[in-house]
């Protein structure tokens, strides 16, 4: 790909008006409020790795992803970087750095709100909530504030998705989806107990290893570190700590029974796949990103046990 020839300009230019902008519609202040949460993710990724934030270089990611044009970096570069960060590898080039977890951001965030929800996020006002988070220099909305937009930004998504469905010609009958849902869950697992490696328990949860650990396991009142990537039978992808770049941290007792159930049969530094019936993750109601009834599939890295 092309480097952009007025990228220092470009970049200079970002700084001042992130530093002046106001947050004048309820787009902007929904962006914001967005960036704000995820600040906080990106934050304690770039803390661990000893980096700081490079707010002109992220922003610029994020804006470049969004427009789906070209960039300053190849995708090639972008992907090597990102592997070497969620690796905890040292990336010399630290604006490369800031510039593809921007980036990252901008397509699996960004681009997927609109492509699935029709939702527009303004790159600059969630750049902005990023920085204002990771720097600690204050928000420009209060808590309560952010806690309300994120909240309408959720019920949009749901709305959202219920407005494809009678696009569709389908009724939003969230019971019939569940129903649905669970028995191609049935169908699959059944199928899938019979492949090389597979194991199924009493509960219905299945599991596979795919890399041995050979540290200690963790009882359901331990608190983990792990990485995971989580899709649904359509190979879909609703959530990864990989993509963000930043592992996730929690006690084994506060999760979905599957996660609760699977991760106490690994050892620190095993990976497994877990294949979750929906009554051992989200059930009938499902969440924004996962479908009520549906059965999940998680490839998990057991990091730390805490």
């Amino acid at each position: 790909m092309r480097k952009g020839c007025v990228f220092v300009i470009s970049l200079l230019l970002f700084a001042c008006e992130a530093e002046k902008k106001e947050l004048a519609t309820e787009n902007e202040r929904t962006s914001y409020s967005l960036g704000f949460t995820i600040g906080e993710e990106v934050g304690k990724g770039l803390d661990k790795m000893q980096i700081a934030l490079d707010a002109d270089a992220y922003g610029k990611g994020v804006r470049e992803a969004a427009a789906g044009g070209g960039t300053v970096y190849t995708r090639e570069e972008i992907e090597q970087t990102l592997l070497a960060f969620r690796q905890e590898k040292d990336v010399p080039d630290r604006q490369k750095l800031n510039y593809s977890l921007g980036y990252a951001v901008g397509r699996d965030i960004v681009n997927g709100l609109r492509q699935n929800s029709g939702i527009e996020v303004d790159p600059d006002a969630f750049s902005l909530g990023v920085k204002d988070r990771v720097t600690k220099t204050g928000g420009r909305m209060n808590e309560e504030e952010i806690k309300a937009s994120i909240a309408a930004l959720k019920q949009k998504m749901i709305d959202r998705r219920q407005e494809q469905m009678k696009e569709r010609g389908a009724r939003p009958n969230i019971g019939e989806m569940a129903m649905k849902n669970k028995a191609e869950g049935r169908r699959f697992l059944a199928e899938n107990r019979t492949m090389e490696g597979v194991v199924e328990l009493s509960s219905g949860l299945q599991y596979k290893i795919t890399r041995e650990g050979s540290g200690k396991s963790p009882s359901a009142t331990d608190k983990v570190t792990v990485h995971y990537r989580g899709t649904l039978l359509d190979g879909n992808e609703f959530d990864s700590s990989i993509k963000r770049g930043q592992p996730a941290t929690f006690p084994l007792n506060r999760v979905i029974r599957g996660w609760t159930e699977g991760l106490q049969l690994m050892k620190e530094g095993a990976k497994h796949v877990l294949y979750i019936p929906s009554d051992l993750a989200y059930g009938d109601r499902g969440n924004p990103s996962i479908p009520p009834g549906a059965t999940l599939i998680f490839e998990v890295e057991l990091l730390k046990v805490n």
